[in-house]
């Protein structure tokens, strides 16, 4: 099911993946020396253990091919037996492998034993990632963000911890901390108005964190 909210016409295709497709992409692709049972991520890319996702065109391997995709020239595309197509296919799998690869151990960290508990668990935590991705510089309460999740306090900092790697305030810091490099080196903002616009309450403190996170201060990249 694909669901599309815009006020403009919107093109949409739906596309097939053979399932011995995919299992030879995870083979060819699944590192020797992982620690990801085969059977289980194999089970992950072809069953309904896979996890429906959201896939845009700035920073997933999906979007961008898909972008790129001649919507012009779809019709009967299907129907087309070439190497072109066979190699289009091969570069989405191995795309949607690439891109999923991170979220199957994501999901493989959360402490449940019902697949589906695990699916509803990480997706409470992406709803509160793309919370915090779209307001980090506001003055965020784990609490909050935990109710806004449908989870406690507790459950959600452990939870987050164990599916991202680092605790909810870590990664708030670190969503400032690239926004405010972003600003510094692109924007060319005054420092000052960096650690305000990125919600540090003072400079000192901002270019602690900035040195420590980046090797490097801001006023360093700024001459840059």
């Amino acid at each position: 099911m694909v669901e599309i909210e815009s006020k403009q016409f919107v093109k949409g295709i739906c596309i097939s993946i053979d399932r011995n497709l995919m299992k030879q992409v995870v083979d060819y692709i699944l590192q020797p020396d992982s620690n990801c049972v085969e059977e289980d991520v194999t089970n992950f890319f072809t069953t309904s253990n896979f996890l429906d996702s959201h896939y845009n065109d700035v920073d997933t391997k999906v979007g961008g091919l898909l972008k790129g995709l001649p919507f012009n020239e779809i019709n009967g595309f299907s129907c087309q037996h070439n190497e072109a197509r066979a190699d289009f296919f091969y570069k989405l799998a191995e795309a949607i492998v690439q891109d999923q690869m991170p979220v199957f151990k994501q999901l493989h960290n959360i402490p449940s034993i019902k697949y589906s508990t695990k699916k509803d668990l990480y997706k409470r935590i992406q709803k509160a990632k793309e919370l915090i991705d779209s307001s980090f510089e506001n003055d965020l309460n784990i609490n909050n963000i935990a109710t806004y999740s449908c989870m406690s306090e507790y459950h959600f900092y452990r939870l987050f911890k164990q599916v991202q790697g680092i605790s909810p305030m870590q990664y708030i810091i670190k969503k400032r901390l690239e926004n405010a490099k972003y600003l510094i080196a692109q924007q060319q903002m005054p420092i000052s108005e960096v650690a305000l616009h990125t919600g540090f309450t003072d400079v000192f403190s901002f270019s602690k964190m900035f040195k420590k996170h980046f090797q490097m201060s801001p006023s360093s990249l700024l001459k840059k």
